[in-house]
C-alpha cells in the first residue's frame, strides 16, 4: 500500500474531522483502505492521539466519529486473524467513554477548534501544501452574547476557495485589504497568512467578535508585531459610522486600502432576533 500521507482519502478525511463535518457526512475511505494496520496507525495519529494533535475537536465529536470508525472497521473485517482493530483506537474510544463530557446542550454552547484547509497543488504527483487556519468558534447558531459572529459561514467559505485559488490570489497578493463584518477572521487571516498580502485590518461591529478574531490571530501566529511578517489589525467599525480617507492611516495603523472586502454582510437587529425566537 502506498505511504497513507499519500492518499487523497485520508486527506479529505482529515480536513472534513478537522472542520467538524458531521460523523455521518464524513467521507471514509473503501473498507479495504480503512482496515489496512498502516492507515488505522495513521488515522489515529493524526486525528485522535492527544499527544500529536495541537487543536483537537470537542471530546464529544470525537467520540462520534470514533463510534462510527470502529463500527466500519468492525464491518470490514472478515478474517479475525488477519485483521484487527487498532489497540489505539480502541483506546481512544473507550477513553472517551468513561470520561464525564458535558452533555449535547452544553457543548454546543461552548466554543471550539475548527480548522479550515486550502490545498494547493505544488507539482504534478498530487502531494499538497495544507493552507490551514485554526479558529475558535461558537457553532451554535446563535452565541449566548447574541450574535452571529463567533462562527465561520458558508459564503466566508465559498471566497475563501476563490481568493485560495490562482485567480482569487493573483487579486489580493501584495495588496492591503480592509474586511467589513470580519466575524471570526477567516478571510483576514488566511490573506494575511497564505496568500500574501501586504496588510489586513479586520473589522466587525460588536467588541466580543473584535476580541474572538484578535485570540484566532494568536492562534496562527498573527499576533506579534514582527515586521517580516504581514500585520493584520483589528477595529470596531458600525454600521453607519463614517471611514475618513485622510486619517485612515492614524485609525487603522494602515495605508488606505486597496480592496474593500466582506461576505455575507448583513446589518439588521431584527435578523437576530427572528433566529433567536426560531
Amino acid at each position: 500500500m502506498d505511504d497513507p500521507r499519500n492518499l487523497p482519502q485520508l486527506r479529505i478525511l482529515q480536513r472534513q474531522y478537522f472542520q467538524l463535518v458531521e460523523p455521518q457526512n464524513l467521507k471514509w475511505p473503501d473498507d479495504a483502505t480503512l482496515k489496512a494496520p498502516e492507515v488505522q496507525s495513521w488515522l489515529f495519529k493524526n486525528l485522535f492521539d492527544t499527544a500529536n494533535v495541537t487543536s483537537p475537536p470537542p471530546e464529544r465529536y470525537q467520540l462520534r466519529t470514533l463510534k462510527q470508525l470502529v463500527a466500519k472497521l468492525e464491518r470490514s473485517i472478515t478474517d479475525p486473524e488477519e485483521d484487527e482493530i487498532s489497540d489505539d483506537i480502541m483506546e481512544a474510544m473507550t477513553t472517551l467513554l468513561i470520561a464525564d463530557l458535558p452533555s449535547e446542550a452544553d457543548a454546543a454552547q461552548q466554543k471550539a477548534f475548527v480548522t479550515y484547509s486550502y490545498p494547493e497543488r505544488l507539482n504534478d504527483d498530487s502531494t499538497s501544501h495544507e493552507r490551514a487556519v485554526t479558529l475558535l468558534e461558537a457553532r451554535s447558531v446563535i452565541s449566548s452574547s447574541g450574535t452571529t459572529g463567533l462562527r465561520t459561514w458558508e459564503a466566508a467559505l465559498l471566497l475563501g476557495s476563490h481568493l485560495a485559488s490562482e485567480t482569487g490570489r493573483s487579486s489580493v497578493y501584495g495588496k492591503r485589504l480592509f474586511e467589513l463584518g470580519a466575524g471570526t477572521g477567516m478571510l483576514s487571516i488566511l490573506c494575511a497568512k497564505h496568500l500574501g498580502a501586504a496588510g489586513v485590518v479586520a473589522t466587525d461591529g460588536d467588541e466580543a467578535v473584535v476580541d474572538a478574531i484578535k485570540t484566532n490571530l494568536f492562534l496562527n501566529g498573527l499576533d506579534v508585531d514582527d515586521k517580516s511578517q504581514v500585520q493584520v489589525r483589528t477595529a470596531a467599525l458600525k454600521w453607519g459610522y463614517p471611514v475618513d480617507a485622510t486619517t485612515f492611516s492614524e485609525d487603522y495603523g494602515m495605508e488606505v486600502p486597496d480592496i474593500v472586502m466582506g461576505a455575507d454582510v448583513v446589518s439588521h437587529c431584527y435578523c437576530i432576533v427572528v433566529e433567536k425566537w426560531v
